[in-house]
C-alpha cells in the first residue's frame, strides 16, 4: 500500500476507532496457566488510542492476500452472499494490530512465515504481560514468536550484561541489527542510546488463541522501562502468508524521564 494511501486510510478510519479497554484472558506462567485478576481492566499500552504507534523501520511490509473470502462471513441469501464475497473487506495495515479499526474482521498480513512488528509507546513501560490474539483457526496465524524490548542506556539503571537474560534459540532479526544491538558478552549500544533485550519466547501458540503471557526475569525484577517492543514472527501454522489480529502490552508507566 503506498504511503499516501495508508495515511489517508488512517485519517478516515480514525473517525471510527472505538477507544475501549481491550480485555485479556489467561496468563501463561511457565507450563501453568492462571487467571490474573484485574488484568482485563488494566490499560493496554499497545493500544492506538493510548498513543502506541507502528515503527515502519522495524515492521515487515504489508501483504494483501488474494481472496476476499478471508474477511467475509457467509450470507444466507445467494445474491447477498455473492455481493459480500466480491467485496474486499477492511484494509490490511499493521495499525489494526493496535486496535485501530473497530471491524473485528480486520487483520494485518505479511508474506511468508517470518516477519517483525515494531510498536513504540507514548511513554516507556515496565512490561509484565504480553497479549497475542490470533484470528480464529486460520493456518496463517502465528505459531512461534520472540518478543524483544528496546530499553534505554543500561548504565543509567544497572550494570546489565547479556548473560542476565534468557537468550532465545533464534537469532535477532536483521531489522533490529542496526544501532540498537545486544551482543554477547556485553550490551553494544549505538548512537541511539537504546539496546534490545529479549522479553519472551512463545512457542506453539494455539490457533485462534487470545492469550496473555507473563513476562518474568531481569526486565521485571529490575523494573527496566521499555520504549519499543518488536514481535519477531518465526513461523505460522502452514500458510504462505501470516495474519495477526492484536497485540496487547500491560505494565506500569515509567515516569522518571
Amino acid at each position: 500500500m503506498p504511503p499516501e494511501d495508508r495515511a489517508w486510510l488512517l485519517t478516515i478510519l480514525l473517525t471510527f476507532c472505538a477507544f475501549r479497554p481491550r480485555g485479556v484472558g489467561l496468563v501463561d506462567v511457565g507450563v501453568a496457566q492462571v487467571a490474573r485478576p484485574g488484568v482485563a481492566c488494566r490499560s493496554d499500552h499497545a493500544f492506538w488510542g493510548h498513543g502506541a504507534r507502528v515503527v515502519d523501520a522495524l515492521t515487515s511490509a504489508t501483504f494483501s492476500p488474494p481472496g476476499p473470502s478471508l474477511y467475509t462471513p457467509e450470507a444466507r441469501h445467494p445474491i447477498v452472499k455473492h455481493l459480500v464475497r466480491a467485496s474486499h473487506g477492511p484494509p490490511s495495515m499493521p495499525e489494526v494490530v493496535l486496535g485501530f479499526s473497530a471491524d473485528p474482521r480486520a487483520l494485518w498480513f505479511f508474506e511468508g512465515g517470518r516477519g517483525t512488528l515494531g510498536v513504540a509507546f507514548k511513554a516507556p513501560v515496565v512490561i509484565d504481560t504480553i497479549r497475542l490474539k490470533s484470528s480464529s483457526a486460520r493456518r496463517c496465524s502465528p505459531r512461534d514468536t520472540v518478543v524483544w524490548g528496546a530499553i534505554d542506556m543500561p548504565s543509567r539503571f544497572h550494570n546489565i550484561t547479556a548473560e542476565m537474560f534468557n537468550q532465545p534459540q533464534t537469532p535477532m532479526p536483521s531489522q533490529l541489527m542496526g544501532p540498537m544491538t545486544i551482543k554477547r558478552p556485553r550490551l553494544s549500544l549505538g548512537h541511539s542510546n537504546l539496546a534490545w533485550i529479549p522479553l519472551a519466547e512463545l512457542r506453539d501458540i494455539p490457533l485462534g488463541a487470545d492469550r496473555s503471557f507473563a513476562i518474568e526475569g531481569v526486565s521485571v525484577e529490575l523494573s527496566l522501562p521499555v520504549h519499543i517492543v518488536a514481535v519477531q514472527f518465526l513461523r505460522n501454522w502452514g500458510d504462505r502468508y501470516t495474519c495477526f489480529a492484536a497485540l496487547g502490552v500491560y505494565g506500569d508507566l515509567y515516569d522518571r524521564f
